[in-house]
């Protein structure tokens, strides 16, 4: 099973944030763009893990205790041939609160994920070519802010479906703790 720990955006983020690759789509004359219901932020990739081991991922997440917050996704930009809309400020270091206590409950179980740092953002477009003369920076003042409320967060299984990659939840954490 192909595994990752996500938080996931309701259908009106979801609307905004489709609004805005939108806007991206204008400027490029292709690319990979995400689907609007593949949009989510990572907080941990753990990759190929084998079904027997399921039960100790959902464990990890479990053990969790935060409160619920707000985020406001309004930066953009590129890791190479990579266009993500990031959390820069509102949320930004609850998020990486909450990864990195998710990485901590998987380091103990011994569950193997990718140990990239976290950057908070969500992926919108994958090998964009840019229309002659523009670039992302044509494409960052663009970017209209999502707030978004933050209760919960998923364990998300990708697969493909007739060559379509969607991703299925498999286990969702509640946040009703203290931070």
């Amino acid at each position: 099973m192909r595994l990752f720990f996500a938080v996931n955006f309701s259908d009106d983020e979801k609307n905004i944030l489709l609004k805005n690759i939108d806007e991206l789509k204008k400027i490029c004359s292709r690319g990979n763009f995400t689907h609007r219901e593949n949009l989510h932020i990572t907080l941990a990739f753990l990759g190929e893990v084998e079904r027997a081991r399921l039960g100790a991922v959902c464990a990890a997440a479990s053990q969790l205790s935060a409160a619920p917050f707000d985020i406001t996704v309004e930066g953009a930009g590129n890791f190479g041939k990579l266009v993500w809309l990031g959390v820069e400020k509102d949320g930004a270091n609850e998020l990486r609160r909450l990864a990195s206590a998710l990485r901590a409950e998987c380091r103990a179980r011994k569950i193997n994920f990718d140990d990239k740092p976290f950057s908070p953002h969500l992926t919108i477009c994958r090998q964009p070519e840019f229309s002659v003369g523009i670039s992302i920076e044509t494409f960052k003042p663009n970017v209209m802010p999502v707030t978004a409320k933050i209760n919960s967060f998923e364990l998300m299984e990708s697969i493909r479906v007739d060559g379509k990659l969607i991703y299925r939840k498999i286990y969702s954490k509640q946040l009703n703790g203290k931070d």
